[in-house]
């Protein structure tokens, strides 16, 4: 009878581990696909800001469902994103060239710079 006992309750501890790993689990994807926007928003911010749209980004209201603001927090990461472009070194003309005749549209902005987006946010 004892070891009846003893498998019943290694079969609620496993049951607690299991949800318990399924909660982390749903925890670890949630905090990816935040991730995930969050590498977007810069690199849509940065092509913005490269292209001379900042009037744009500045126009930006961000609020969520409960009424809280975030505009200011959002403009905050814009000018932060603009001083890391400006501490960049440009691109000279002959580099630009070297594509290849590549036209630098929307996708080939995004495609020359998604290489390097793991290696920036790696802190993050």
């Amino acid at each position: 009878m004892s070891d009846l006992n003893k498998l019943e309750e290694r079969i609620k501890e496993l049951e607690q581990k299991k949800k318990q790993l399924a909660k982390q689990l749903a925890e670890t994807k949630r905090k990816r696909r935040t991730r995930a926007l969050i590498l977007f928003a810069e690199q849509i911010i940065t092509l913005y800001l490269k292209q001379n749209n900042e009037n744009l980004l500045k126009n930006f209201k961000i609020v969520d469902a409960k009424g809280e603001d975030y505009t200011a927090d959002l403009q905050e990461e814009i000018e932060r994103i603009k001083s890391k472009i400006q501490e960049q070194k440009p691109e000279t003309q002959e580099q630009n060239q070297n594509k290849e005749g590549e036209n630098p549209d929307f996708f080939a902005s995004v495609k020359d710079q998604g290489s390097g987006i793991e290696n920036q946010n790696a802190d993050l």
